[in-house]
């Protein structure tokens, strides 16, 4: 008896180390996740044609508008399939450059 839980105990620690789970993040990091994609993103930075970024506001759940000077450009966040558990994978989806 004594026997089969040592197997069950290494077991699990087998495959704890092997297959490592992570939390998702917290509200506060997985936002500044988010922020720091969006102002790291090859993509918008050559969208806003490389004008550096006043402000980065959330409009809602996934929705961001970053303006650069007169130009503004909605970011949506579009969550990917994520198959184990851990920090939310996301990527970005840039909307149209609007410039006054």
């Amino acid at each position: 008896m004594l026997k089969h839980y040592c197997s069950l105990i290494l077991a699990g620690l087998f495959f704890m180390s092997v297959f490592p789970l992570r939390a998702a993040l917290p509200p506060y990091w997985q936002r500044a996740a988010e922020l720091k994609a969006i102002l790291e993103s090859q993509e918008v930075s050559e969208l806003l044609k490389s004008k550096p970024v006043d402000r980065v506001e959330r409009r809602s759940n996934d929705q961001y508008r970053v303006q650069a000077g007169s130009c503004r450009l909605d970011v949506r966040i579009v969550g990917e399939e994520q198959t184990m558990p851990g920090p939310r994978k996301f990527k970005l989806e840039p909307g149209k450059l609007n410039c006054r």
